[in-house]
């Protein structure tokens, strides 16, 4: 009876420990549960062999492996049942769009490409600040950010100074003289969240990140409901790039969102549906 209690409470233990801890990551991580279910299976059916075998420590196997095939079933349950499918469908998540336009879609070497890149917050909360490190320095702020085209392994030259435009609802007159900053960044691969990128106020040739924070430095921002923010800026076409496509640039937004009593982040990430094509004479 005492080792019948003991098996019941190391298959309990697996079962609630596997759906409640699991679970979550897998929804933030969106890993499906029939994903999950398969691996789960796996192990307990490893651990019920496992059992088959006349070794020392491993009495628990039997029940380890029991409980991982319960909960291989209940997530098969879930997965059919689709229970959590508006989780991975992120309904209700402050997933905010872009608006990324070129112009002009057709150049010659040395000509000049504005981009647009623009969000504006159509739901009810705000798009929350992220921190970044501008210049060693912490800035606080939701972050707009374009690749600049590529050619020679690095970004096209930017031209004069890039402009934000942040409009709110609730303080029209440029969201009340909030202070934008515009920031550079070499691009930093495999590392891909902007968050551990060294960003800088001043712009060095051959960078290939281009972006605005919605902080000076001191006053943290958000994207509140309603607002729209603005980033421009141009760069030159390089004078020895061949005929043919320039390559493609995109544009992302990096900002928290709250979810489940937690912040979750996102990095959005977009691409320009205009192709510019370069033309030698």
């Amino acid at each position: 009876m005492k080792c019948l209690r003991s098996g019941m409470r190391g298959m309990t233990t697996v079962i609630f420990g596997s759906l409640f801890f699991v679970i979550p990551i897998a929804l933030l991580a969106s890993v499906r549960p029939w994903v999950l279910a398969t691996i789960f299976a796996t192990l307990g059916t490893a651990a019920l062999l496992l059992s088959l075998f006349p070794l020392p420590r491993i009495g628990r196997a039997r029940s380890t492996g029991m409980g991982f095939l319960t909960a291989a079933a209940i997530l098969a349950i879930i997965h059919v049942s689709g229970l959590l499918e508006p989780l991975y469908r992120r309904e209700g998540w402050l997933l905010l769009d872009m608006e990324a336009e070129v112009y002009p879609l057709q150049v010659r070497p040395g000509d000049t490409l504005t981009y647009t890149l623009s969000t504006t917050n159509t739901g009810t909360r705000p798009a929350l600040a992220r921190r970044f490190l501008v210049d060693d320095m912490p800035y606080r702020g939701m972050l707009i950010y374009g690749l600049l085209p590529r050619h020679g392994g690095e970004g096209f030259a930017i031209t004069g100074t890039p402009t934000i435009n942040l409009i709110s609802e609730a303080e029209p007159l440029n969201a009340g003289g909030r202070v934008c900053t515009v920031v550079y960044a070499a691009l930093q691969l495999p590392e891909l969240n902007p968050a551990n990128w060294d960003w800088s106020t001043t712009y060095t040739e051959g960078w290939d990140v281009v972006g605005a924070i919605t902080s000076d430095g001191y006053v943290q921002g958000d994207l509140d409901a309603g607002a729209t923010l603005t980033l421009e800026y141009s760069v030159v076409v390089p004078s020895d790039h061949p005929a043919g496509k320039v390559r493609s640039a995109r544009g992302s937004l990096s900002y928290r969102d709250p979810q489940w009593a937690v912040y979750y982040i996102h990095d959005l990430r977009f691409l320009f549906e205009e192709t510019v094509t370069v033309v030698r004479d």
